[in-house]
């Protein structure tokens, strides 16, 4: 495939969690939201600007499904890479290789970060439910 330009408008699903995909993206222009999506609830996950990337995990670990959805935030203009050019670029700059780890733990610590909001949320539900039931003397 080598390098290609595409371009989404606002809205438009740029990959969807679960499809399978061999590409990855660079922003060149404007924003993509990050989402996952769970039984009929959207949790964003974060939102990338120009210069940023997404889809890397596809390149990486052939065969696995998306792991989240991206929507295009805006009008965005993407470069697409798949397997054999993100390599190619790789062995052009090995520094490429290790911005990539730094943007996956980037956004290690920031699901890290949703993940501890919810379940802080999820304990302060369990905490109104169960003084609810005491309240009630079912407990």
């Amino acid at each position: 495939m080598a390098e290609a330009i595409r371009t989404y408008r606002d809205g438009e699903v740029i990959v969807r969690e679960g499809d399978f995909g061999a590409e990855m993206f660079m922003i060149l222009k404007g924003s993509v939201r990050i989402v996952k999506q769970r039984e009929g609830r959207e949790t964003a996950l974060a939102t990338l600007g120009p210069g940023e990337i997404f889809g890397e995990m596809a390149v990486i670990e052939e065969g696995k499904a998306r792991s989240a959805t991206a929507i295009a935030n805006g009008d965005v203009t993407l470069l697409v890479m798949d397997k054999a050019e993100f390599l190619e670029q790789v062995r052009r700059d090995p520094n490429l290789a290790f911005d990539i780890l730094k943007s996956v733990c980037k956004r290690l610590r920031q699901v890290d970060d949703v993940l501890q909001d919810l379940d802080v949320r999820d304990q302060k539900r369990q905490e109104h439910i169960r003084s609810f039931i005491r309240s009630r003397g079912m407990f």
